[in-house]
């Protein structure tokens, strides 16, 4: 199966299962480790898988509903607010997680903040240094 029609199989199941399935959305894209680069040679096919990766994940974390938007440059994740309090504490650990791996296959860097899409407040953080911060 090509990775184009996994991302649509797994568009589809999100958009069927709603919020109950950003869990196996979050546990499928975790599942896989971002291909590396090497610091001295770009390998350009690497690049290009890390980059598809990532846009199937977002695209399969955006139709769930519960993130309504990413911007990997200002390394913010809008999210629903009553979707996202409905979320599991490990399952939301896991979505930041996995959405700072998106922004780091994007960015290379791999921080990113999360906020309400109402009220623009922080609702959890990812940063190398201390690791996932929910609030």
């Amino acid at each position: 199966m090509t990775q184009t029609r996994m991302n649509v199989l797994i568009a589809i199941v999100v958009g069927v299962l709603g919020l109950a399935a950003l869990s196996l959305v979050v546990a499928y894209y975790a599942a896989f480790s971002l291909p590396g680069t090497s610091t001295t040679r770009i390998d350009h096919e690497a690049r290009s898988r890390e980059l598809t990766w990532a846009q199937g994940a977002k695209l399969a974390l955006i139709q769930n509903g519960t993130v309504t938007k990413i911007d990997c440059p200002s390394h913010e994740v809008q999210v629903d607010r009553a979707a996202w309090a409905a979320v599991p504490v490990d399952t939301k650990k896991a979505a930041v997680q996995t959405l700072s791996r998106i922004c780091l296959a994007e960015t290379r860097l791999g921080h990113v903040t999360l906020i309400d899409n109402r009220s623009g407040r922080t609702v959890a953080e990812f940063s190398s240094l201390s690791g996932v911060t929910l609030r």
